[in-house]
């Protein structure tokens, strides 16, 4: 596909037409044109707007240097063909940890339609994968504001990166994708997620998430921090995950696992 297709800007009339009233995620929009990045264009705004901010969604349809998970780089797109938004979600879950979790699962709900016969997965703790090449991240700041967090999200919707400038595998997720319909549905599998935890507990989403991270390492995982390694065995949100092999399992909060990486064979 070409660099050069002319796509359609945001259009905020039909986004509200999908998103269902019920969702309090989302509902005001600021769309940029042009942004260095979402997440400090939410803040600014959101400092200028204090409580009026609750569930601002900042829309960016070019951004220049938007930052990834560890402060690296990412590739947004040409104009108005993916996704680089930014949402305010004020009184996220409890440990903060979860909520980049919860919308990882929540973009494989609304990746699901797009992805049939095709393999989606989570890379630790928030690159979604199709086909084991990434196509969405999620970067999340918490304490950035008095009761908010910042979601990030940057998805290669309809176009995916040139290789020159990604030292891993990418993918686009449909090029034929509509932005408005694809923001709905996620924001409203993520409005779903939040309330049903907050309801009955974090069971979904540990099962969900285990699925998602076994379909990234199904051989298992090792920490450069630890020498235990194996199989994905448990994921809580009140004990952390859990890998490893009979006798030689290991627990990590978390908070505390800043970096897995997936065996490429069994090894234990």
């Amino acid at each position: 596909m070409s660099g050069a297709r002319a796509y359609s800007p945001f259009d905020s009339a039909r986004f509200y037409r999908l998103l269902p009233y019920r969702v309090p995620l989302g509902r005001t929009v600021l769309v940029l044109n042009q942004t260095v990045s979402t997440q400090l264009a939410l803040r600014t705004e959101l400092d200028r707007l204090g409580a009026a901010g609750r569930g601002l969604l900042a829309v960016a349809e070019e951004q220049t240097s938007g930052r990834g998970r560890r402060a690296q780089d990412w590739w947004a797109g040409p104009p108005h063909a993916n996704l680089a938004i930014s949402l305010a979600v004020h009184h996220p879950p409890i440990p903060p940890e979860t909520l980049g979790m919860h919308a990882a699962c929540a973009l494989a709900d609304a990746a699901r339609p797009h992805t049939r016969g095709h393999t989606l997965a989570l890379k630790w703790p928030n690159d979604l994968l199709l086909d084991g090449a990434k196509f969405a991240g999620l970067p999340v700041e918490t304490g950035a504001n008095a009761d908010a967090a910042l979601l990030g999200l940057g998805v290669n919707l309809r176009v995916a990166p040139p290789i020159e400038v990604a030292d891993y595998p990418t993918t686009r997720l449909d090029p034929h994708a509509n932005r408005e319909a694809f923001l709905a549905r996620w924001l409203l599998a993520l409005s779903r997620r939040l309330a049903q935890a907050g309801r009955v507990g974090p069971a979904r989403l540990e099962s969900d998430c285990l699925a998602l991270l076994q379909n990234w390492a199904p051989h298992g995982v090792h920490e450069p921090r630890s020498a235990h390694r194996g199989p994905l065995v448990q994921f809580s949100v009140h004990d952390g995950l859990t890998w490893g092999v009979e006798g030689h399992f290991e627990t990590r909060p978390l908070g505390w696992i800043e970096q897995l990486e997936p065996l490429a064979i069994p090894t234990f």
